[in-house]
């Protein structure tokens, strides 16, 4: 398991999210589109919709990357917020989804709403910046 890692934003740089057009960006600007690995990555939000921490909590090959869900929680709730999106990368840059990537999603999910927290996308980036929304394509409800 890897030591969790807080990226610490630019403390005079206050990021409120517009789009996940915005989102992919900032996750591009901090690299995680140009890792050769596999990374997961946890963005809290505030009701505002402002970027309260992002934090990578699991790194893998350059194909998968093993994700245990109390890893995703910790940082959202020691950030003291009830919102939150996971991003990865796929070094390859396909942008599709992956059965792995469906099965974590859902179990994240269905954790989210026992905590009654808004679980608001998943997404992909590949190694250009472009990227894919799991609710977009219609694997969140």
């Amino acid at each position: 398991m890897i030591e969790m890692m807080r990226v610490r934003l630019d403390v005079d740089r206050t990021v409120k999210l517009n789009s996940l057009k915005e989102l992919a960006e900032v996750l591009t600007d901090l690299g995680l589109s140009g890792s050769a690995q596999e990374q997961l990555w946890v963005v809290a939000v505030d009701g505002i919709n402002q970027i309260r921490s992002i934090t990578p909590v699991a790194v893998g090959t350059y194909h998968d990357c093993f994700v245990a869900l109390p890893t995703v929680f910790s940082p959202v709730l020691l950030s003291a917020c009830d919102r939150f999106t996971v991003a990865h990368n796929h070094p390859n840059g396909r942008l599709m989804p992956t059965a792995d990537d469906l099965d974590l999603t859902r179990r994240i999910e269905t954790a989210a709403k026992v905590m009654d927290m808004e679980f608001d996308d998943h997404i992909i980036v590949g190694p250009t910046g472009g990227f894919t929304s799991m609710r977009a394509l219609g694997h969140l409800t």
